[in-house]
């Protein structure tokens, strides 16, 4: 399990700052003091359940919805690049890497949602912002399915501190390292970032 997915059991959103965008100038700041706005905000609980399966990699493989407790299969029909760029920060991966050629049906495992497109303008925080036009499932051609692969997901270090498990919080996204603010930050998020970080409690 990712350090993302585990913050996503106790922390609502992540707001990032990077640190030559709002943060600039700003190298005294540390857990406890907000970092100035505006600030990149990731969703850690999208209201369209989507995953990434078939592969050892929750950033890579066939996209899937959460469709009234089933988990089916998207028709690639419809699927691009901007889709994905939503989908791979929805999830909290990087950028997608490629946009495979169409899964053959005997990839794709399960139901397949039937959608004719799905129009994303590619700077949307998740898929419920895109228009999703659904469609009937066996107009997908032959069954074949959307997939992506994206980067892995972020890194987390700490920085500017006396020791290795003390310093300022910082997550790597698209090779840029950015400086956690502490909106909405708790004790329960410090666990866990701590423990990712193999630092104990």
């Amino acid at each position: 399990m990712t350090v993302l997915s585990r913050l996503g059991a106790v922390l609502n959103k992540l707001v990032l700052c990077w640190a030559d965008w709002c943060c600039a100038g700003q190298a005294g700041a540390a857990l406890g003091r907000p970092c100035s706005s505006p600030c990149f905000t990731l969703l850690l609980s999208p209201a369209v359940p989507a995953r990434l399966s078939g592969s050892n990699s929750p950033c890579q493989g066939r996209v899937e919805l959460l469709q009234d407790g089933t988990w089916a299969s998207i028709c690639a029909v419809g699927w691009d690049l901007a889709a994905a760029h939503v989908l791979c920060r929805q999830l909290g991966c990087g950028r997608p890497r490629a946009v495979p050629v169409p899964c053959s049906p005997s990839i794709a495992e399960g139901n397949v949602v039937g959608l004719r497109q799905v129009l994303c303008a590619g700077q949307e925080l998740d898929l419920e912002h895109c228009k999703l036009q659904p469609g009937d499932a066996a107009s997908c051609p032959s069954n074949h399915v959307a997939a992506v692969n994206c980067e892995e997901p972020f890194r987390l270090r700490l920085a500017d501190g006396p020791r290795r498990c003390a310093g300022r919080l910082e997550v790597q996204r698209a090779g840029h390292w950015g400086t956690v603010c502490d909106d909405g930050w708790s004790r329960a998020n410090m666990a866990v970032v701590c423990q990712e970080l193999g630092c104990g409690e």
